[in-house]
């Protein structure tokens, strides 16, 4: 999908979609949940672990996001 399609779908501009995968900060928690929406996917949040290690069934979210950004 491309950022013109995904931001379409998310009701964004470009512009935006690209500073968003820039990793721009001040991005609206509502429009970051938009485009996990319309890429299928889901958020799980959980209690920081003492670890680095993410608490199974639980995402990283940077790490969802580079997954994306590689296609």
């Amino acid at each position: 999908m491309s950022q013109d399609q995904l931001a379409a779908r998310v009701g964004v501009s470009r512009k935006w979609m690209g500073e968003f995968e820039a990793g721009q900060p001040g991005a609206q928690l509502r429009l970051v949940l938009s485009v996990l929406d319309a890429l299928g996917l889901t958020l799980a949040l959980g209690p920081r672990e003492a670890s680095a290690s993410t608490a199974e069934g639980t995402s990283d979210l940077d790490a969802l996001l580079d997954d994306y950004q590689r296609g």
